[in-house]
């Protein structure tokens, strides 16, 4: 009986041992699980920060975008107006050539008026003054 009891003694001894390992284990277990807890709480609110600062930064870049597109239209919207004007400019400049064309016409036609008239007072001039030698020696002969 008494090895009987020496052997139970000691196998109660193991299991105590056992379980004290099996607390330390346990122990330490819940420190890592601890320490991971913090570490997966410090990553989650690092993502949480990182993916705040990439929303910004789309929605930054979509704010630019977008002021992209509304000066892309105004800069559209004037090379419209600025093509209309240089269709009227074109337009202006054919009359204003045309123009220039029929006043040179008639300047050269006025030209030739005067070239004719000139002609007609230096024969009128001439006759004038065969007229008054005329006139100079009839009254001599008188």
């Amino acid at each position: 009986k008494v090895a009987e009891l020496d052997e139970l003694q000691s196998d109660f001894d193991s299991a105590v041992s056992r379980e004290e390992s099996l607390k330390i284990e346990l122990c330490n277990l819940e420190e890592t699980t601890i320490g991971l807890e913090f570490k997966l709480e410090d990553s989650a609110s690092l993502l949480a920060a990182e993916k705040e600062k990439n929303d910004a930064e789309v929605q930054e870049a979509l704010q630019r975008l977008k002021d992209a597109e509304d000066e892309l239209d105004l800069i559209k919207l004037s090379q419209a107006e600025a093509e209309e004007n240089l269709g009227n400019l074109r337009t202006e400049k054919v009359e204003l050539e045309s123009e220039f064309a029929e006043a040179l016409a008639r300047e050269d036609a006025l030209k030739a008026e005067m070239q004719t008239m000139e002609e007609t007072a230096l024969g009128l001039e001439l006759k004038l003054e065969d007229a008054a030698a005329y006139l100079a020696a009839a009254q001599e002969d008188y």
